[in-house]
């Protein structure tokens, strides 16, 4: 089967003469010979025909948010280890870029990477325009045509303000009453402003923008983050602090950890990447989020 035209929002599709399920089996296939080995490296793919009449390694289509420092940044292409974007100028990397990179490892097949709004996301995976999805705030959807992996990292959620504000030393959500709060619309992150009592939720901002920048120009007063995804960012965002909360206080995500979607009835390749993902140990996450931090100050914020 060859996919060809414009999909939702314009995105380009590239041809791609396997069929979805005969290349999801070649994924399975190559994941079986690979995992239970010592380490995830190392491996030489699966043949397809993928752009005939070049043979060439197989690859997944993987719809990405490009837009949450530091799990996905838009990065220039110069930047070491990142992956160039199908419909993108620019490449993307960050700790869901450095996951992925290891998961297709596992699975032997390349990623061929898509910026997607989290907002289409879904329409995207089960349309076949993308075979997995992967964003920081696309984790709780309660979408039937969609299932997700199992977790690959922990949410926890904090709130962010300019260091010379009112707010910046509030140890309490309590302390935030009359804060101008927001962040992107449809999340977990935009969400949990409704736990902060007496915060004044303005309207949530649509694709493309950064909320922690809007803290910065003043135009709201502070916005919540995934807590680890901010930290090693923070350089990004020099003006900004977290509140000194105690973690327990802090608003909660309506999921508690990070997954990776897939269509709902792709089960066999969901086992195998559920088996890739156990594979990879919390020294390899460690090592993720640390490049993720070192790329952090090169993420493009206005393109």
């Amino acid at each position: 089967m060859t996919q060809t035209g414009r999909p939702l929002g314009g995105l380009p599709l590239l041809e791609r003469p396997m069929g979805r399920r005969a290349f999801l089996r070649s994924c399975i296939v190559g994941a079986a010979a690979l995992v239970g080995t010592a380490s995830l490296a190392g491996c030489s793919g699966i043949e397809g025909f993928l752009e005939p009449p070049a043979v060439s390694q197989a690859s997944y289509r993987v719809g990405i948010d490009c837009a949450h420092p530091a799990y996905e940044m838009l990065v220039d292409p110069s930047v070491d280890r990142s992956l160039p974007l199908e419909n993108r100028d620019y490449n993307v990397s960050g700790f869901d870029a450095f996951f992925l990179s290891r998961v297709s490892e596992g699975l032997g097949c390349r990623p061929r990477m898509v910026d997607v709004d989290h907002a289409d996301l879904a329409d995207y995976l089960k349309r076949g325009y993308i075979d997995v999805a992967v964003s920081s705030v696309f984790n709780g959807s309660r979408d039937t045509g969609i299932t997700f992996s199992d977790p690959y990292a922990a949410v926890d959620l904090a709130v962010v303000c300019r260091a010379d504000s009112r707010f910046a030393g509030a140890t309490s959500l309590e302390a935030l009453e009359g804060a101008r709060m927001a962040a992107r619309s449809d999340t977990d992150l935009d969400r949990a402003i409704s736990q902060v009592p007496g915060a004044v939720h303005v309207p949530p901002y649509g694709s493309r923008t950064y909320p922690c920048l809007k803290v910065v120009s003043g135009e709201i007063d502070a916005t919540v983050v995934d807590r680890r995804g901010f930290e090693q960012c923070a350089g990004v965002f020099p003006e900004l602090v977290v509140a000194p909360i105690p973690p327990a206080q802090c608003p909660r995500a309506d999921e508690g950890s990070l997954r990776i979607a897939v269509r709902h009835d792709d089960t066999a390749f969901l086992d195998s990447l559920n088996r890739v993902i156990a594979g990879i140990t919390d020294e390899d996450a460690s090592q993720m989020w640390r490049d993720a931090k070192e790329v952090s100050p090169r993420t493009l914020l206005e393109v």
